[in-house]
């Protein structure tokens, strides 16, 4: 399976895996900059400051199988990590509810935090 760089080809997709996750759709002007595709599988993406780094977002499709999900997921964290090496990010941090995703952060070096994330629309 292969990573491609996100870019606009992709955000269909993208919105119809939120859709069928429950989530709000997106414009592209809202997506961060950076984001690895799975194509038809999965979407991670990456906000980046001077030396942090936000997981902005890990999507996948629901109609593709476990197998691939998980070997697309591996392969974006991965990545992930790698491009915030790359671009000096000092700290990664990113914000989960699903216990999948938080154990596979574990195996990328994340900890779990019991920290309460505040959210407020401007």
């Amino acid at each position: 399976m292969e990573l491609k760089l996100f870019s606009s080809k992709y955000l269909a997709d993208i919105n119809k895996w939120l859709t069928a996750h429950g989530k709000t759709q997106v414009e592209l002007v809202d997506m961060p900059s950076l984001g690895f595709v799975a194509e038809n599988v999965a979407a991670g993406f990456l906000r980046q400051g001077e030396y942090m780094g936000v997981i902005d977002a890990i999507i996948t499709n629901p109609e593709a199988s476990s197998e691939d999900r998980n070997l697309a997921l591996d392969l974006i964290f991965e990545r992930l990590v790698i491009t915030s090496k790359q671009c000096n990010i000092k700290v990664l941090f990113g914000f989960s509810e699903d216990e999948h995703t938080l154990s596979r952060s574990e195996r990328y070096g994340f900890k779990k935090s019991d920290m309460t994330l505040m959210v407020r629309g401007i």
